[in-house]
């Protein structure tokens, strides 16, 4: 899905989420051809849920409990340049 959404997605940041079968939801920042740090956003997306991960600029990847998320209103990011 990465790939198939970065082919259209020439420029910007590209974040999943997906539910797997042991509880938890892996998480995947892409950042291309723009000044946003992929591993900065996954960091934020994520302090407040627990997650964990890590990566490089362009990429970042990690995962976080789906019980940490149940527990919340609503995940949500607002970035700024």
């Amino acid at each position: 899905v990465m790939d198939s959404t970065k082919s259209v997605l020439t420029s910007g940041v590209i974040v999943l989420f997906g539910k797997q079968d042991t509880g938890r939801y892996h998480v995947l920042v892409s950042s291309q051809q723009c000044s946003y740090d992929a591993q900065q956003i996954f960091k934020h997306l994520l302090k407040d849920y627990e997650g964990r991960g890590g990566g490089k600029v362009s990429h970042a990847q990690g995962v976080v409990h789906a019980s940490n998320l149940d527990d919340k209103s609503g995940l949500s990011i607002k970035v700024s340049s």
